[in-house]
């Protein structure tokens, strides 16, 4: 692990809210949706969307560009196969993070154990508009920077 890797989370996390409260000037949107997140992904890494799978048309894939492996899973998954009680289905985002980030989170409302991913290294986040952006945002960054903190897939 990089040393002072949450130092470096800290400080990315404070750029990047001022960076997005500028962008958006007044457009600021306190909950993360798909659209926003495709929309920052693209602006900030120059990922675009992979759709692999026909069976899951609406599912796809954000990967490194230099080395192809994967930093993000978008969903459309049902609710109770998240462990909620609600009916319905909802947009995911399986993101890689670090097994203690992921211990501090998983209690958190919006939140949960990795749908279909390494739920130790992985965690899922609704797009519902209950986790606000900015947050997604930071555990983006963590997630892009996943392959250089530990290698782990």
């Amino acid at each position: 692990m990089i040393s002072g890797g949450s130092t470096r989370f800290s400080l990315f996390c404070m750029e990047a809210s001022q960076e997005r409260a500028e962008q958006r000037r007044g457009e600021y949107k306190m909950g993360a949706d798909l659209n926003g997140i495709l929309e920052y992904v693209r602006a900030r890494y120059g990922t675009e969307p992979e759709f692999l799978w026909a069976k899951s048309p609406n599912n796809a894939v954000l990967r490194h560009k230099d080395s192809l492996k994967w930093y993000g899973v978008l969903m459309y998954v049902q609710k109770r196969k998240l462990g909620a009680e609600d009916d319905g289905s909802v947009d995911i985002l399986d993101l890689k993070s670090e097994p203690a980030l992921i211990g501090a989170l998983i209690d958190k409302k919006g939140f949960f154990p990795a749908y279909h991913m390494n739920k130790e290294h992985w965690i899922t986040i609704v797009l519902d508009g209950t986790v606000p952006e900015q947050e997604v945002f930071c555990l983006l960054y963590t997630s892009d920077a996943a392959d250089e903190l530990d290698g782990v897939d």
